[in-house]
């Protein structure tokens, strides 16, 4: 045991030097006064006088080096000057009768505690040996010994070697249980301090990436703010998010997508210095907060920042290329929170994926209004699904060449419970964004059936149609999901028609084409909406076995005025034909629309030439001719 380890010990040993240089100053003060009280004052002063003063400075010069933190040198030279005086004072004595041999004991005792027993050993075996030797010159009379009575006889000596044995044995005992307590107390303490410790890291850590979780990061985040000068710096909060990361565990494996985190969170701790606050909030959310000054340029670091992360990604037999978003929002002054920098940095960032993803984003107010309005619309919207606030309307298609419903299209209205009278395009960009599209997707297929049904019972037999957005194929329960649907209402899978905006085949990932190839596996019906204008792929039409195209009304509206946009439906209806697929004209609104689409050989249209949307129960009275 060192004493440096124990203060509380090392304060008593400061202590113990302090009484015992009292002592001295007492001795020497006593032996100066007994010199004056002679008639020769002078002659008073003997050795016992330097000797005491001589302490007195040792003491001073001990209690200095302890104070120093030179423990182990202060401990060894009080022990030798203890043992040396001890040993000289019994030896001037010659006899066991002396103050030197009654102070062995104590001076054991206080060895014991404040030395190692190493040290102890030596210096019980040396006293031992003093005590021997004064014992057997008595016996022999090796030496002159004073005349005092105790101590002369035998017994004496065997009874203070017992006391010394005894006294040595115990206090070395005591000592050694007594030292033993204080280092397991120690080591305990120490353990304590690492549990804690390693409590605090598992509480502040991300297990998976090893930086920073949420509340580390709000932790650092708040020591960042007090430390930074704002009449120089700022504060800069970037929102990452990995694009299209669900993708990744749906086509590889969690496992596959765990590894990328890792890399990512690799990658962005490489981007910055160790002051910065670098942050796995969840999932595949990662923040970066630091401070930067004027000086600092900020769109060049967010650009390598975003080559970076975007460097090709291979695990196992993986390569992927990974890209990210980015919002930025900057803390001015040191009331930021950390809740709301990072609420202003999300809104940025998903205004960075609206950009078309790969991009970053700041934050400004337009922002702000705009995701409020959007979340007044989602609240609203939750509750018109929780209060039956929702109607379908239906637009038939017409088969101009019978002059026949063939089908509707189900559209969705928000009747009740609409706090700005949104429209369903500008509900569903907002709602797909969210799992909501789920719960709403799910409520439009059941009442669509249930209407489906309803008038295919009274003798109007034409599938129903209705749109679905990618976010709902991404569902591996989908087509599932559907088919217990149409077995719930009791309707026939040819009934319904899935349609689907080209965009949606186009995503990366299997589960869109997979569950496509479901649905048709059930006997549903499946349409491509807005076909022709999205990205040029056609390897769809290869592998779905698709029913219907139905054609971009953009196309239709150029038809009069464009000898390319009439060109191009030419080549429609002859691919159409082709594939045994039905081609659909949509928007059509004007009477020469439909005589020119006619003459192109194109016969199914919907639009308000026919008729617009319309509840279920007026949709058999829309049969014009």
């Amino acid at each position: 045991m060192r004493l440096n380890e124990f203060p509380v010990m090392q304060s008593r040993y400061v202590q113990l030097l302090r009484v015992i240089q009292c002592i001295h100053v007492f001795l020497s003060i006593t032996v100066f006064a007994q010199s004056f009280s002679q008639s020769t004052p002078l002659a008073g002063f003997n050795i016992n006088f330097f000797l005491d003063l001589g302490m007195v400075v040792v003491m001073q010069l001990l209690i200095a080096q302890v104070k120093k933190g030179r423990v182990a040198l202060a401990v060894n030279i009080h022990q030798l000057i203890t043992l040396f005086f001890l040993i000289l004072m019994a030896l001037m004595h010659g006899n066991l009768a002396n103050p030197g041999v009654v102070a062995f004991p104590i001076s054991l005792l206080l060895v014991s505690i404040y030395t190692r027993q190493a040290n102890y050993l030596i210096y019980f075996s040396i006293v031992f040996l003093v005590v021997m030797g004064l014992g057997l010159n008595i016996h022999f009379g090796w030496l002159a010994v004073s005349n005092e009575n105790l101590g002369t006889e035998r017994s004496h000596l065997i009874r203070l070697l017992a006391v010394f044995s005894f006294t040595g044995f115990l206090s070395w005992t005591l000592v050694r249980d007594l030292k033993f307590a204080y280092t397991e107390q120690l080591k305990e303490r120490e353990r304590l301090k690492t549990a804690k410790k390693q409590i605090q890291q598992l509480a502040d850590t991300d297990q998976l990436t090893g930086l920073l979780n949420r509340y580390g990061a709000k932790n650092k985040f708040d020591d960042l703010l007090k430390k930074t000068d704002f009449s120089r710096s700022s504060v800069l909060l970037l929102f990452f998010d990995i694009d299209d990361f669900k993708l990744i565990n749906d086509q590889h494996g969690h496992h596959i997508g765990d590894e990328v985190l890792l890399v990512i969170g690799q990658r962005l701790q490489h981007s910055m210095n160790e002051d910065a606050v670098i942050s796995r909030l969840g999932g595949d959310e990662f923040i970066i907060a630091f401070a930067h000054d004027s000086a600092f340029h900020l769109a060049e670091y967010l650009d390598c920042l975003l080559i970076e992360v975007a460097k090709p990604i291979r695990i196992e037999s993986a390569a992927m290329e990974i890209t990210s978003s980015i919002g930025v929002a900057v803390a001015g002054h040191p009331e930021y929170s950390f809740a709301e920098l990072c609420r202003k940095a999300d809104i940025a960032m998903y205004q960075a994926k609206e950009d078309g993803k790969n991009h970053y984003c700041h934050y400004c107010d337009d922002l702000e209004h705009a995701y409020m309005a959007n979340l007044k619309l989602l609240q609203g919207m939750q509750e018109a699904v929780e209060k039956d606030g929702l109607a379908l309307h239906y637009q038939p298609k017409i088969n101009t060449a019978t002059n026949q419903v063939i089908g509707a299209e189900a559209l969705l209205r928000w009747e009740k419970y609409n706090p700005a009278a949104y429209t369903a395009d500008q509900i569903i960009p907002v709602i797909e964004t969210t799992n909501l599209i789920h719960e709403v997707g799910y409520w439009i297929l059941r009442q669509a059936c249930q209407d489906c049904k309803a008038w295919c019972d009274t003798g109007a037999d034409y599938p129903v149609s209705v749109n679905i957005s990618w976010r709902q194929l991404t569902d591996k329960n989908f087509a599932s999901n559907v088919k217990q649907i149409l077995d719930d209402v009791g309707l026939l899978p040819s009934s319904l028609m899935l349609e689907v905006a080209e965009s949606a085949l186009n995503q990366e990932g299997s589960d869109v084409m997979s569950q496509l190839q479901q649905v048709k596996a059930y006997g549903i019906k499946l349409a491509i909406d807005c076909f022709g204008v999205g990205p040029s792929n056609l390897a769809y039409l290869v592998d779905l076995d698709v029913d219907e195209l139905k054609m971009d009304l953009g196309f239709t509206r150029k038809l009069n005025s464009s000898h390319k946009a009439r060109s191009i439906v030419t080549a429609f209806v002859k691919m159409a034909n082709q594939l045994g697929m039905q081609l659909v004209a949509l928007g059509v609104e004007k009477e020469e629309d439909d005589r020119i689409l006619r003459a192109l050989g194109c016969v199914i249209e919907q639009g308000f030439l026919w008729n617009k949307p319309v509840p279920a129960n007026e949709l058999g009275q829309l049969v014009r001719y």
